[in-house]
């Protein structure tokens, strides 16, 4: 179950995060707005090429997740899908715990 809090929390770095980087409050609502539509879209892609065992789509879906993350400034989450598409670059799929963490930070942001 996503969890609300840490989720506000997480909204509150990135906006801070993305203000800094383009200045202007307008922007920074769209590139937000994006996060929010892009975020569970990813998602669905990295479960569903792993469910398929595609794991180049896998490992291209992990890396979007790394940038989006990182661009919003969660950098403990980008960590979790750059460790996903490293191991499923090298064609190890055993990404469970990193997975399982990256996955509930994504429901967690969309919590709120």
């Amino acid at each position: 179950m996503a969890n609300k809090e840490n989720g506000q929390k997480l909204r509150e770095i990135a906006l801070s995060t993305v203000m800094e980087l383009v200045g202007d409050e307008d922007t920074a609502e769209i590139i937000m707005d994006e996060a929010v539509t892009n975020l569970p879209n990813l998602k669905d892609e990295l479960q569903g090429a792993l469910d398929s065992s595609d794991l180049e789509l896998a490992s291209r879906s992990a890396h979007s997740l790394k940038g989006v993350m990182s661009t919003l400034g969660l950098h403990s989450e980008s960590d979790y899908a750059k460790v996903c598409e490293q191991a499923l670059k090298s064609g190890d799929t055993n990404i469970e715990e990193a997975k399982v963490k990256l996955f509930a930070s994504i429901d967690d942001f969309m919590a709120v």
